[in-house]
């Protein structure tokens, strides 16, 4: 994981933009390609704006030094957001579709953030008995 940027490295800026604009072109190539809606700037705001959420939310975790939660939720999220256009696509264009690819994404996203959340304690944990030991010999 050399390839991540480090703990409070300045290059998360750099990062924290390309991937909200990775999300952004996701969910309005979701919106406007897979459900065939007219463009409509408003929409497309509110899209990028929770995108930019997204995309801070994961970053700053990984700024914070939580890189496994940065991976994982990435993972989440490209997952989710391929789940959104395949069930999009597949299902039609009526709202509940719309709804259901929304979830689907969401869901997918809490997932690969909560399993780094999970790893991270978990090396959490393992750093501190590690430390103990070496404490105590």
């Amino acid at each position: 994981m050399r390839w991540i940027p480090a703990r409070w490295s300045r290059k998360w800026i750099r990062w924290e933009l390309w991937h909200a604009l990775v999300l952004t072109l996701g969910l309005w190539s979701v919106r406007y390609v897979a459900a065939g809606a007219e463009p409509a700037w408003d929409t497309a705001l509110r899209m990028a704006v929770a995108a930019v959420a997204i995309a801070t939310v994961l970053n700053v975790s990984g700024w914070l030094g939580g890189r496994w939660i940065w991976l994982l939720g990435s993972i989440g999220a490209t997952v989710g957001l391929a789940a959104m256009f395949i069930v999009t696509l597949d299902r039609g264009h009526g709202g509940w579709e719309d709804l259901i690819g929304v979830l689907t994404f969401l869901y997918l996203l809490a997932i690969g953030y909560g399993c780094g959340v999970l790893v991270e304690m978990a090396l959490a944990i393992y750093h501190w008995i590690q430390r103990r030991r070496d404490v105590k010999s």
